[in-house]
């Protein structure tokens, strides 16, 4: 995951790789931590496809490896893991499910 990769290949290989070895990825800090830095780094076009692919890839995990994840990232992003679980486990809201929504039509080109 870095800027000489496309950002949609590589969230799909994140994808395969969440699907190897899940409590082993979720126990590791610093791919949380490369995650963010890759996520932050992206421009509009570049994170709508790597959204989707996001999102498809963590819907798979139990709500229990969701709370673990959410630990993560509070911890990477310097919040309580209470204030990220609390993120991660809210029901989103109308707006929220429309703009994801309005990404099902999304073109994946040559992914």
């Amino acid at each position: 995951m870095s800027k000489g990769n496309p950002p949609a290949e590589a969230a799909l290989w994140f994808e395969g790789l969440s699907k190897k070895n899940r409590r082993s990825l979720i126990s590791r800090i610093s791919v949380w931590e490369k995650l963010a830095e890759f996520i932050a780094e992206l421009d509009d076009d570049e994170f709508k496809p790597v959204l989707i692919c996001l999102r498809r890839t963590f819907g798979d995990f139990s709500p229990s490896e969701k709370s673990d994840i959410a630990e993560n990232i509070g911890e990477v992003l310097g919040i309580s893991a209470e204030q990220a679980a609390e993120f991660v486990m809210t029901d989103m809201t109308e707006e929220e499910q429309e703009a994801i929504d309005s990404l099902d039509d999304f073109d994946f080109g040559d992914i």
